[in-house]
């Protein structure tokens, strides 16, 4: 898990916020570092593509995550507590949280992909190392 959590700190929050977020995972206070992905701000948003609006469904964001190498396998960091943490399959959290409104990071390979959902509408990425 910390292997997903660091990798992501590292790789695709913006560096003058590194420090900050590493000291939440290492404190424990989870529910500081997910409220702050409501706010793609301290996300670096160099490492990020865009998705088309007609590709923003969970099916087409599956798709390009699987054709990038992504397994079936993820991690989560979710401002929703009921997925936080949690090593979910791929396919399924995608449903769960596509359009739902949850600041939401999924990373599929550590440090060097993942997707983000975040809390406004049509706020959808692919990140990419």
């Amino acid at each position: 898990m910390l292997d997903h959590e660091t990798a992501f700190v590292e790789a695709f929050v913006v560096p003058d916020k590194r420090v900050r977020y590493r000291e939440l995972l290492a404190s424990g206070k989870r529910g500081k570092l997910t409220a702050k992905l409501d706010h793609t701000r301290d996300l670096d948003i160099g490492m990020a593509r865009s998705i088309a609006p007609d590709n923003q469904d969970a099916d087409s964001i599956l798709r390009m995550l699987l054709d990038l190498g992504a397994s079936q396998t993820c991690h989560v960091i979710s401002s929703d507590s009921r997925l936080d943490g949690q090593e979910m399959d791929l396919a399924a959290v995608l449903v769960d949280i596509v359009g739902h409104g949850n600041a939401t990071f999924v990373s599929c390979i550590p440090g060097r992909l993942g997707y983000f959902e975040g809390a406004e509408k049509g706020e959808r990425f692919i990140f990419k190392a």
